[in-house]
């Protein structure tokens, strides 16, 4: 059987192509990630990688493989999770993740309801920018997840619901190039450095075709954020004296506002941010409905379709 350790070698050498790289990435030695990978090839009995001098890719077989490897390594997740749950019966585990924009949003009125409802429960909440979200589900590492999934592919077993359709807020510093009493068009924010915890790949594909299209604004467009954080408290500090942009929702910026020391930046193409919620389809525990109930009442549920991102 394919140990963890040389399962989740395969899985990065194959993301970076580099031996150096996926070491750093997995904080292992070069020799101990060779290893690894030798180890998985020895163990499904074909060459997985082709070396070089500049680094590596996957041989067809390697290809093939792939996914199984992407299956196995969830099944594991699944598993680990599954027994972490039976140590800690003796109380009951709530477990939300959820995106940087969704905390001031919608989280906090509803855990403070579930608190009073539930007060035994161990509630346990992530706060991460995730390209892949849906994976926390399907592994079983996340019980709901908020966020921005409205055009997130792959959502089968899964509900998805859009509770909310914001403008997102763009805000700079007093005094800002930006802030000229005009709407400023879209790409021209995007000529200062742009802080923001994610870029959504709906908002690239719309700044992409805003910069006019073609593979200098995909160049320009994959570049950004230029500082990526999910600690809004720190992307807050760094407007201060640059002329940095930030992104986000407007109660993100409510205290700066206040003080004087952020202004909104008018544009004339908004840019929308969907507040979603979404849990497997399989029957929840009781702390789990409950929770969902309250997200449900504080965001005034409506359905959505599953949406496939073509960006």
């Amino acid at each position: 059987m394919i140990s963890e350790k040389a399962l989740k070698a395969v899985m990065s050498l194959a993301k970076t192509g580099s031996f150096q790289e996926s070491a750093r990435d997995l904080g292992v030695s070069n020799a101990s990630l060779s290893r690894h990978v030798q180890q998985a090839e020895s163990e499904v009995g074909f060459v997985l990688f082709r070396r070089g001098n500049t680094g590596c890719d996957l041989t067809p077989e390697g290809r093939a493989f792939l996914p199984l490897a992407k299956r196995l390594d969830d099944d594991m997740a699944r598993f680990a999770t599954r027994v972490s749950e039976l140590r800690s019966s003796e109380q009951e585990h709530l477990r939300i993740g959820c995106g940087p924009l969704a905390t001031r949003s919608l989280l906090t009125p509803v855990i403070r309801a579930f608190r009073e409802q539930m007060p035994g429960t161990r509630l346990s909440v992530q706060v991460q920018a995730l390209a892949e979200p849906i994976r926390l589900l399907d592994r079983g590492e996340v019980d709901i997840f908020v966020g921005d999934l409205s055009h997130t592919s792959g959502v089968e077993g899964l509900d998805i619901h859009v509770v909310r359709r914001r403008e997102v807020r763009f805000v700079t510093r007093p005094g800002h190039p930006l802030q000229t009493g005009r709407p400023n068009r879209l790409k021209d924010l995007f000529r200062y450095p742009f802080l923001s915890p994610y870029m959504p790949r709906f908002w690239r594909a719309r700044l992409t075709a805003a910069m006019g299209g073609g593979e200098e604004a995909e160049w320009a467009v994959e570049r950004l954020p230029n500082v990526e954080c999910d600690d809004y408290a720190l992307l807050c500090d760094l407007i201060d004296g640059s002329d940095a942009v930030l992104a986000g929702m407007p109660e993100h910026f409510r205290d700066l506002e206040a003080a004087g020391l952020a202004q909104p930046v008018p544009i004339d193409t908004p840019l929308f941010w969907n507040i979603c919620l979404s849990r497997r389809q399989e029957t929840q525990n009781a702390a789990a409905q409950l929770f969902w109930e309250l997200l449900q009442a504080q965001g005034k549920l409506r359905q959505a379709p599953a949406v496939v991102d073509e960006a």
